[in-house]
C-alpha cells in the first residue's frame, strides 16, 4: 500500500516520491477551463497548500507529474506560463518595514532567476514591474500563485494578545475576547498594567474609552460574575488613569459561566 502524503505540501514530491494521491484533478480542470472568480473555504491542513503547488506544476507543463490523471489528455501541454509563487510563511511581516524590505528582496530573487532587473524601490512597484517584463519575455500571460495569504493577517492579530494568555481556563477566554475585539476592528490593548493591578482589556473609540474585567467561574452565575467585574474595576479604581483626561469611560463587565456568556456597560 502507498503511505499517506502526511505533512506533503509539494505536488512533485508526492508523485515522485510514489505517495498515494486521491485524483484531484477534474475538479482542478473545471476550475480553470470554466468560470472566472471562486472563492474556496477550507480549514487548515485541507490540502490548500497542494493545490496551490498543483496548479503551479499544471502550468509550468511538467506533463510527466500529472500521467495517469484525469487532467493528463484533456490539458493542452503546449500552454507553458511564467510562475511567481507567494508563500507568505516564508515572508518576514513582523512590522510593515520588515514586509516591505522581505517582500522587495523575494521579488528580485525571482527576477534574476529570469535574468530581469528589477529597477522600482517599492514591492508595489517591484511587483507591477515583474509581471510586465515576465509577459515581455515569455510572450504569456504570468500565473500568479498566493499561499498562506492569511498568515500576516492572524499574526497581526495574535500579537496583540499577549503571550501568557496563551494557556487553558480563564486564560484561555481572555484570549478568545481580546482576538474577537480585535477582529470587529477595535485597537484593543490587553493585561494593561496599573499601580495595583492589570486591567483586562481597554480600547479607545472615538468619544470615550472602554475598560473591561473578564471573569469567568464554571460553579457561578453571570450576574453573580458581572457584579465581581464591576467591583474590582471600582475597588481598583481602574478608570482613575483614563478619567483624568478628560475623556469619557465606558465600564465593561463580561461574565462566562459554563456555556453561557452575558455582558454588561456602564458609564462613569
Amino acid at each position: 500500500m502507498k503511505a499517506l502524503p502526511v505533512g506533503i505540501q509539494s505536488f512533485e514530491d508526492l508523485r515522485n516520491m510514489g505517495y498515494l494521491y486521491v485524483d484531484k484533478t477534474e475538479d482542478i480542470h473545471r476550475l480553470i477551463t470554466s468560470g472566472k472568480i471562486y472563492f474556496l473555504s477550507r480549514p487548515r491542513r485541507f490540502g490548500k497548500s497542494l493545490l496551490v503547488s498543483t496548479l503551479g506544476e499544471l502550468f509550468k507543463g511538467e506533463k510527466s507529474l500529472f500521467e495517469g490523471l484525469y487532467i493528463c489528455d484533456k490539458y493542452d501541454w503546449t500552454q507553458q506560463y511564467p510562475i511567481i509563487t507567494i508563500d507568505w510563511s516564508i515572508i518576514k511581516h513582523a512590522t510593515s518595514e520588515e514586509m516591505e524590505r522581505d517582500m522587495c528582496r523575494f521579488l528580485s530573487q525571482i527576477a534574476a532567476k529570469y535574468q530581469i532587473t528589477l529597477l522600482s524601490d517599492y514591492a508595489s512597484g517591484k511587483f507591477a514591474e515583474l509581471i510586465e517584463c515576465l509577459f515581455e519575455k515569455k510572450g504569456r500571460k504570468v500565473v500568479v500563485l498566493v499561499d498562506e495569504y492569511d498568515k500576516p493577517i492572524l499574526d497581526a492579530m495574535f500579537a496583540r494578545i499577549p503571550y501568557q494568555l496563551h494557556i487553558p481556563c480563564d486564560a484561555y477566554y481572555h484570549s478568545l475576547i481580546l482576538l474577537w475585539l480585535n477582529m470587529l476592528g477595535f485597537d484593543v490593548l490587553g493585561e494593561v498594567p496599573t499601580d495595583i493591578g492589570r486591567i483586562d482589556a481597554v480600547w479607545r473609540q472615538e468619544d470615550r474609552v472602554v475598560i473591561a474585567e473578564i471573569k469567568h467561574d464554571e460553579n457561578s452565575t453571570l450576574e453573580a460574575l458581572l457584579q465581581e467585574a464591576f467591583e474590582q474595576i471600582h475597588d481598583r479604581r481602574y478608570y482613575e488613569a483614563f478619567s483624568r483626561k478628560n475623556r469619557r469611560v465606558a465600564l465593561l463587565a463580561i461574565a462566562i459561566a459554563g456555556k453561557e456568556t452575558a455582558c454588561r456597560m456602564e458609564e462613569l
